[in-house]
């Protein structure tokens, strides 16, 4: 018996040919989805409608329609970046920034007196500027230097302001968006100047035993907090443990002299932070930054290094997209739960086989944080990624760029690239000024945390290789509910495609003719069901002459096509789906020859 179109109601009067994936255990037909399509905030400044979808086809264009700094802009040009400029059509929806949201907040302090000439250079998002130093340099006068310098990287999603010989910098859209934003500043020289993203300052006295974990990105320091354990004593040992080399996070600290209860953070060379945040576990009795145990405290204070908040709303943005058909590709900015579970809803709808359906689309989300808090990501959102073979989530832990950043690069190579793809050691690239992805050596992931990443949380990992190339170790969807070749990105992919190449060839051939049961057609008006089975037969044998489908020979039988008993007007059709499929592995031992 043929199987049946979940999607597609008995009642359903409109003509078409209605093909729903089953990606089990065990489309806008005719439309171009050869296009990548970002969704995200852009500035005020941009002349692009909220909400409306709108094509950017440069990035003079992509500057004048969404603002320099923001999102949409620097994701378009990291995905021209990878691909090249015009590559592949790239769609954008500029989505209202959350109401009530609060733009992410950071800070840089400069201290001390320069004994020597040098300078740093600062990185944001992996953008560089050198700031010189002078023997005798006040703090003061390497800020306003420092400044000058910020402020002219205009492609950054980050305002500066300096009070004195501290910097404020205020991201560009309001919500938690704006929380990975990596900062990197190198010394060179310059003695006596010391810069710092903040401090810690403990109070209060230890009520049992616990712990204070001290947070940036993917890496994490534990410092034992005895049952008694002073301010005091909870800032020394935090500072001797960032000294230990036991851990290896972005920053170090050092007790302030004057208040030993304060712990001062400092940025280490060649190593990108983001946001440090610490929180008190099991013990109580203390606070950081005013902040009770058991929550989490982030450096500087509300006016000056605070967290952005804020989810935005994406109903309309997506109601709109969908009356444009096929993506092939997406890039997702907000790595939370709410929006993802958004989206997946959202495109769970639009690649069903009903009408008004049949789309493709293949979402990238990218995350730089820890390995267990990225992993999250797949499974709490509603309804989850693990549910869908039409979602991958990129891990690039403490990367120089944002995750979202990275997640354009893979959508822009998927949009543009073949459909088979092994995407096994795939390059990340930068083009011209725009930075190539990176990450430190100690942030780099392990063999074990590599394979956690696949096999546990469906995450596709970034590394950098001993030639210094940033690669895709291997790309995964984040699906585990269903047949494993839909694991693989590829086989997602070219579902959607060779559904809607299918559904074309089936809409030209027998479009407005008719079904006959004569064994002997005499009208070009009138086809048979076994001419639909071989014309779905045809069309897997020159996918598989084309290299995307394999073993049509031995899967001519699973080809079926019958009337509908219930329908007398609707043919069912069963096409068997079996793509290339990438090979990860070879295993087998090497042996002494004398043993074989």
């Amino acid at each position: 018996m043929v199987a049946v179109n979940p999607d597609f109601p008995l009642g359903r009067f409109t003509p078409g040919v209605f093909l729903s994936i089953d990606p089990g255990a065990g489309a806008a037909l005719g439309a171009d989805p050869r296009r990548a399509f970002l969704l995200g905030h852009k500035q005020s400044s941009g002349t692009a409608a909220l909400n409306q979808p709108v094509q950017i086809t440069s990035e003079t264009d992509a500057i004048n329609r969404l603002g320099r700094r923001s999102d949409l802009a620097r994701g378009f040009r990291a995905l021209t970046a990878q691909v090249g400029p015009g590559a592949v059509p790239v769609w954008v929806v500029p989505v209202p920034e959350p109401s009530g949201g609060v733009a992410s907040r950071y800070q840089i302090t400069f201290t001390g007196t320069a004994t020597s000439p040098g300078y740093r250079r600062i990185y944001v998002c992996g953008y560089p500027c050198d700031v010189a130093i002078a023997d005798g340099d006040a703090a003061s006068t390497v800020a306003i230097a420092a400044l000058a310098q910020l402020q002219a990287q205009l492609d950054t999603p980050i305002t500066w302001t300096r009070s004195g010989a501290v910097l404020t910098g205020v991201y560009v859209h309001a919500g938690a968006v704006g929380e990975d934003l990596p900062i990197r500043i190198d010394s060179v020289g310059g003695v006596g100047i010391t810069v710092s993203p903040g401090v810690l300052l403990f109070s209060g006295t230890a009520s049992g035993a616990g712990s204070l974990v001290l947070s940036s990105g993917a890496q994490s320091v534990t410092v034992a907090v005895a049952n008694s354990d002073t301010a005091a004593q909870i800032a020394t040992n935090a500072a001797a443990a960032l000294a230990s080399g036991d851990f290896s996070p972005p920053f170090t600290g050092t007790v302030n002299g004057s208040t030993p209860a304060q712990l001062d953070l400092f940025f280490v060379d060649e190593r990108d932070q983001r946001r440090i945040t610490a929180r008190f576990v099991t013990t109580t009795g203390v606070t950081i930054n005013g902040v009770a145990a058991g929550s989490t405290a982030y450096i500087g204070t509300a006016s000056s290094a605070a967290p952005g908040s804020g989810t935005p709303v994406l109903t309309t943005a997506l109601t709109n997209q969908a009356k444009l058909g096929s993506f092939r590709a997406w890039a997702n900015p907000f790595a939370n739960a709410t929006s993802l579970g958004d989206l997946v809803s959202h495109i769970t709808t639009y690649t069903g086989g009903d009408i008004g359906q049949q789309q493709e689309a293949f979402l990238v989300t990218g995350s730089a944080v820890d390995i267990a808090t990225a992993g999250t990501l797949t499974s709490s959102p509603t309804p989850t990624l693990a549910s869908s073979e039409d979602c991958e989530l990129s891990w690039g832990p403490d990367a120089n760029v944002q995750g979202w950043e990275i997640a354009c690069r893979i959508a822009g190579a998927k949009a543009a690239g073949d459909v088979i793809t092994n995407w096994d050691g795939y390059t990340l690239r930068g083009r011209g000024a725009v930075p190539t992805p990176t990450i430190a050596i100690a942030s780099r992931p392990d063999a074990g945390s590599v394979e956690l990443a696949l096999a546990s949380y469906h995450m596709t990992p970034i590394t950098v290789d001993a030639l210094g190339q940033t690669n895709i170790i291997r790309s995964i969807t984040t699906a585990t509910q269903v047949d494993p070749i839909f694991y693989e990105p590829s086989s997602a992919i070219y579902a959607g495609d060779f559904r809607t190449r299918l559904g074309a060839r089936l809409t030209d051939r027998f479009g407005g003719k008719s079904l006959t049961s004569a064994t002997e057609i005499r009208s070009s008006n009138l086809f048979r069901l076994e001419d639909v089975r071989l014309a779905c037969i045809e069309f897997a044998a020159e996918e598989e002459t084309a290299g995307r489908y394999t073993g049509v020979e031995s899967l001519l039988d699973a080809f079926q096509v019958q009337r509908d008993d219930l329908v007398p007007t609707r043919i069912l059709i069963q096409v068997p789906f079996s793509p290339v499929l990438p090979i990860h592995q070879i295993v087998g031992p090497i042996q002494a020859a004398s043993q074989l």
